[in-house]
C-alpha cells in the first residue's frame, strides 16, 4: 500500500510538471503568434500584404489564446488531482522543483528482475507461508514415529520406599515412556497427504507469482528504456523545429516565405515541444 501511494503521489506531481510544461508551452505560441499578427498588420497598412493573410493569423492567434486557456486549466486539474492524493490543499504560491531526468536509473532488465524478486512483499510472505508449510509435513510425517516420554517426581512420606522400617522419608520417582501408534486407520498418512498438497499449492503460488514480477519488471523496464530513447529523438526534433522556424521567421521578414509557411513552421515548433 505504501508502494503503491508513492507511485501515486509520484505520477500525480509529475502530471503538474507536465500540465505547468504545456501552459508555457502555449504561451510562447501565443506569444509567437502575436507578435507575427502585429507584423502582418504593419504589412498590410503598407499595402505589402493581403487583409485575407491578416484574417488567417487572426484566427490562429484565437486558437493560440484557446490553447492557453485550455492549459491553465489543465494546471488546475492537475494541482486538484495532487491535492486529492496528498490529502490537504497546496498554497497557490508554491514553486514545483521539476524533475531531473539525467539520472541514470537502473533498467537492466536481470538485474532489475533480480532486485524485484528480492525486495517485493508478496514474495517474502509466500516464502515464509512455504517454510511453514514444508514444517508442517515433517510434524505430521513425526506422528509415525515413537513418542518417548520422560517423567519424575518427589515424594515424602511414611512408610517411604522401605515398608519395613516404616518410617518418613523422601524419595525420588523417575521413569521413560515410550508411545507407539501402529495403526489409526490410515489419519496419519491422510493428514501427511493434505499438508503436502498445501505445500505444493504455496509452491505453485509462488511461482506464478515470481513470473509475474517477471513480466511486470520486464515491460517496466522496456517501458523506461523507450522513454528515454523518445525523450533523446524528442529533443533533437525540437531543435531542428526550432531552427526551422526561425529561418522561416527570417525569410518572412525578407519577403522569402509566405504567411501560410510562418504559421506552419510555428505549429510544428509547438507540436515539437509538446511531443518532449
Amino acid at each position: 500500500t505504501k508502494s503503491e501511494l508513492i507511485f501515486n503521489v509520484e505520477k500525480a506531481y509529475a502530471n503538474v510538471l507536465k500540465a505547468h510544461k504545456v501552459l508555457e508551452i502555449a504561451k510562447t505560441g501565443s506569444e509567437q503568434v502575436g507578435a507575427h499578427l502585429r507584423d502582418v498588420q504593419n504589412y498590410v497598412a503598407q499595402g505589402m500584404a493581403r487583409k485575407a493573410e491578416l484574417l488567417a493569423v487572426r484566427v490562429k492567434v484565437a486558437e493560440a489564446e484557446l490553447a492557453v486557456v485550455r492549459a491553465e486549466n489543465g494546471v488546475r486539474l492537475a494541482v486538484a488531482a495532487l491535492e486529492n492524493i496528498l490529502g490537504s490543499d497546496i498554497k497557490k504560491d508554491v514553486n514545483f522543483a521539476d524533475v531531473d531526468l539525467s539520472i541514470s536509473r537502473q533498467t537492466e532488465i536481470e538485474a532489475s528482475v533480480q532486485r524485484a524478486l528480492a525486495n517485493r512483499e508478496e514474495i517474502k510472505s509466500l516464502n515464509f507461508s512455504l517454510q511453514a508449510a514444508n514444517t508442517t509435513v515433517k510434524i505430521v510425517k513425526g506422528n509415525r514415529l515413537p513418542a518417548m516420554s520422560a517423567f519424575a517426581s518427589y515424594g515424602y512420606g511414611r512408610p517411604g520406599l522401605d515398608f519395613v522400617k516404616n518410617e518418613w522419608m523422601d524419595y525420588w520417582i523417575v521413569g521413560v515412556g515410550v508411545n507407539w501408534e501402529l495403526w489409526n486407520w490410515g489419519k496419519t498418512g491422510s493428514k501427511i497427504e493434505q499438508a503436502k498438497s498445501r505445500t505444493n499449492r504455496v509452491a505453485d503460488i509462488l511461482q506464478q507469482t515470481r513470473r509475474a514480477i517477471k513480466f511486470q519488471v520486464t515491460q517496466a523496464c522496456l517501458s523506461v528504456q523507450e522513454e528515454k530513447k523518445r525523450i533523446q529523438l524528442s529533443t533533437d526534433i525540437e531543435k531542428q523545429a526550432e531552427e526551422s522556424f526561425r529561418v522561416t521567421e527570417n525569410s518572412y521578414k525578407q519577403g522569402q516565405a509566405t504567411n501560410a509557411e510562418f504559421l506552419d513552421a510555428q505549429l510544428e515548433l509547438t507540436r515539437a515541444r509538446l511531443q518532449k
